[in-house]
């Protein structure tokens, strides 16, 4: 009895597949075991860009290793599988995509 993992990019409800899985605020994750949902959660990503903000401000600090796609990744490294609308590039070149089925 496995236990997978499969993390939705959501909008900010929670509820709502965001657009790409670059500009979402949240990941649901579903544990699944023998077909059935076990358990659920929600994650904040630490880096989203909505579309109605399509740049931090002139005064804000980036810091690239905990800013961009590799950070968005990270909370979903646990997971088997990624449901999303779209992922563009950035996303589609991070390694956990690969894992991903």
């Amino acid at each position: 009895m496995t236990t997978q993992k499969i993390a939705f990019a959501t909008r900010i409800d929670a509820e709502t597949l965001a657009d790409t899985f670059g500009t979402a605020p949240k990941a649901v994750v579903v544990s699944v075991r023998d077909g059935r949902e076990v358990a659920r959660e929600v994650r904040d990503k630490p880096f989203h860009e909505p579309h109605d903000h399509p740049h931090h401000g002139e005064h804000a600090e980036h810091d690239p290793q905990h800013d961009g796609p590799g950070a968005n990744f990270a909370v979903i490294t646990d997971c088997q599988a990624l449901v999303t609308r779209k992922i563009g590039p950035p996303g589609a070149q991070q390694p956990q995509v690969v894992g991903a089925a």
